[in-house]
């Protein structure tokens, strides 16, 4: 009976020693590096291209709501850029730059045990998972998690709380990420550029 439950306890650990870690997929209330205080990731169509949201310029959800469709973020890892282990949609109201279906949820980061530092990637699109994965995406940024993953670290220690995506965008200013989108006008003038280069081969 001693050896079974020796057995027994000796697989628990082993299991929980390599459990995998988690992460909070949010942009609103993210805890800052240091582990004191929150700072913001607004995801927005930066039009100006300056790297802040200025008056006027939408939320990535906000802006895609004006073309019928949703927007989201997804996360991948390093090994799996194709599909995202966690994805969220955006809200679509005048708070479009932040995540809202659902605002905050903690995932567990495949082949990434907790109180470890992976390198992730978050991406934006709009409408359905790109088929593409990251390649496919909007815009897409890749750092390296900067707080451990949370999780169960084994060895019967307290069982970490989940960071979240710390390190991703500026911590001190909270401008967030710009996306820079083909304005329609310039997509207009490539088409009859290419229309009038047609015409002239032609002649």
């Amino acid at each position: 009976m001693k050896k079974t439950l020796l057995a027994l306890t000796s697989v628990l650990m082993a299991g929980s020693a390599f459990a995998q870690g988690t992460i909070k997929l949010e942009n609103n209330n993210t805890i800052k590096t240091g582990g004191v205080g929150t700072y913001k990731i607004p995801i927005f169509i930066d039009n100006n291209k300056n790297g802040v949201m200025d008056a006027g310029e939408l939320g990535i959800g906000t802006y895609a709501n004006t073309l019928g469709q949703t927007a989201s973020m997804g996360l991948f890892t390093a090994s799996n850029q194709t599909v995202p282990f966690a994805t969220a949609l955006f809200r679509s109201d005048a708070n479009g730059a932040f995540l809202g279906t659902p605002s905050t949820q903690t995932v567990t980061v495949p082949g990434a045990p907790a109180v470890t530092f992976p390198s992730l990637t978050a991406a934006v699109w709009l409408g359905q998972t790109p088929a593409n994965g990251v390649s496919g995406a909007l815009a897409s940024w890749t750092w390296t998690v900067t707080r451990s993953l949370g999780g169960d670290p084994g060895g019967g220690a307290t069982p970490i709380i989940p960071s979240g995506l710390a390190g991703l965008g500026d911590e001190t200013t909270s401008a967030g990420l710009g996306v820079v989108v083909p304005e329609p006008s310039t997509i207009a003038l490539g088409v009859l550029g290419v229309g009038a280069l047609l015409l002239r081969r032609r002649k």
